[in-house]
């Protein structure tokens, strides 16, 4: 049933790009409630799509989307990092990011969520957005924000 008489728009016509526009209002409301699982998945997740945008701009040859998917964030971020398209703060930030979201995914101890600094792990956090504006710049992708 459609509830509109207006044009309709197939999402699959819309670049993904076009749909993730902020990032940072994602990570920030899940650091906001205290949910750092989310804020630290939701940062590598788009570290990992900005970093296989900005990989494929510096190559000559193309090659398939199936090679960038199976590329870890440290490899991403090393290829990046070597092809001096990344600073070495931004590259510290990304591994360190992950390190992080690692321990959170995979936790050795359970009550892990619970011993963060919170003071230390929102500062990376804002770090971790820092370093996805630099992705998003890098792979091309103009911000459609006023606060960007």
């Amino acid at each position: 049933m459609i509830l509109s008489s207006g044009p309709t728009v197939d999402i699959t016509d819309i670049p993904l790009a076009e749909i993730l526009v902020n990032p940072d209002r994602e990570i920030a409301a899940a650091r906001d409630r205290g949910d750092y699982f989310t804020a630290f998945a939701l940062s590598v997740a788009y570290f990992e799509y900005y970093g296989s945008i900005a990989l494929k701009k510096c190559l000559k040859n193309p090659v398939s989307e199936d090679r960038f998917s199976r590329l870890s964030t440290t490899e991403m971020a090393s290829v990046l990092y070597g092809f001096g398209m990344l600073d070495k703060s931004t590259f510290q930030t990304i591994l360190e990011v992950n390190v992080t979201r690692n321990d959170l995914v995979h936790p050795d101890d359970l009550a892990l969520k619970y011993k963060l600094d919170t003071k230390a792990t929102d500062a990376l956090l804002d770090k971790a957005m820092a370093a996805i504006k630099t992705l998003r710049e890098k792979a091309g992708i103009v911000s459609l924000l006023a606060s960007d």
